[in-house]
């Protein structure tokens, strides 16, 4: 049985009050073009899933949404 994991991240965490209206420009500075959101039915609905999208969509990123399907 396995005892020990892995967790590799990102090599920059940004966070706080209004931290997502950096999303598009970091997601530029990376130099991503297309995005693909895997998320659930819930949280689109909650409306967390429009609050990421909208700083990609104005950064001309192009966003795809995955929620589970039917």
């Amino acid at each position: 049985m396995r005892t020990t994991w892995n967790f590799n991240t990102a090599d920059q965490l940004v966070f706080g009050q209004n931290a997502i209206d950096e999303l598009g420009e970091r997601t530029q500075q990376m130099g991503a073009r297309r995005l693909l959101i895997v998320t659930d039915k819930t949280l689109v609905g909650a409306g967390l899933v429009e609050r990421v999208r909208v700083p990609l969509d104005e950064a001309g990123v192009v966003v795809e949404v995955f929620d589970g399907g039917a």
